[in-house]
């Protein structure tokens, strides 16, 4: 180093910066390619997220975790989800009065109830049936029931898009009722209701900010946490809808890319 010359770490320092700053950008256009194609949706979610941090647009400590349990908790609920929806779908489609009716009751209260409510019910009100679940087990378990509820609803209505003709031809090949639920009606079923269910999803990662209210560590439960340490409410929230945003428009462009492969693929 020469005598009175600037410091080579610190000739070094604004290059460093911007190799950050351009590798972050590179990152985040990565992570929203990825959602051009099926199934990439979380993991351009996860990348976009990490550019974000990089690049200081949310805070890093803690809001990493963050994210990532909410994208935790919207997998967990979405699966359990599905699968309560197409139980409940087929015990809808049994034809069997009791569990029609057994069904269209369970149905009924979880579409015609607040989310929040049932999170409640979950958390606080079925301890004193014996039953205690921890915070992130009560919001995965109330998501779930209340979006098998609406799912079930969409799923039956697309059972019953199924052509007629179908499950006659299903019918005269000499398969049984469970065999043609499980080979022909449902599979064309799940076709059917594959985009209305993608947008269930997009409402499912937005509804997950209520589970913050119970004590679940999600992005809205650091948000409040650090706003209140900082004094900075209004930074913290931008921050939080710009993840949510981010998360929503990935999964859109994954819905519209699944509808368009659908319809070139018509029945």
């Amino acid at each position: 180093m020469a005598w009175g010359g600037p410091d080579e770490s610190e000739q070094r320092r604004p290059v460093k910066g911007l190799w950050r700053r351009s590798t972050a950008l590179s990152l985040l256009l990565a992570g929203l390619a990825l959602a051009a194609y099926a199934g990439f949706s979380m993991i351009g979610t996860a990348v976009s997220s990490h550019a974000l941090i990089i690049l200081g647009i949310v805070p890093r400590n803690g809001f990493l975790q963050g994210a990532a349990l909410t994208l935790f908790v919207t997998a967990s609920a979405g699966i359990l989800a599905l699968v309560g929806a197409s139980i409940l779908a087929w015990l809808r489609s049994t034809g069997h009065m009791v569990p029609i009716v057994l069904v269209a009751s369970i149905v009924s209260f979880g579409r015609g109830t607040p989310l929040l409510l049932q999170l409640f019910i979950f958390y606080f009100a079925l301890p004193e049936l014996g039953l205690v679940l921890s915070p992130l087990q009560a919001g995965i378990a109330a998501l779930a029931y209340c979006y098998s509820a609406y799912g079930s609803e969409i799923i039956r209505s697309s059972m019953q898009a199924v052509p007629r003709n179908t499950l006659d031809a299903a019918r005269a090949l000499g398969l049984s009722k469970f065999k043609r639920f499980q080979t022909v009606h449902f599979p064309l079923a799940i076709r059917y209701a594959a985009v209305p269910m993608g947008n269930l999803v997009i409402a499912l990662v937005k509804d997950t900010s209520l589970v913050s209210v119970i004590g679940v560590w999600d992005m809205m439960m650091i948000a409040r946490i650090y706003g209140a340490r900082d004094l900075s409410y209004l930074h913290m929230l931008v921050a939080v809808g710009i993840v949510y945003w981010i998360i929503s428009a990935l999964l859109e462009i994954g819905v519209d890319g699944l509808e368009q492969r659908l319809s070139r693929y018509p029945d």
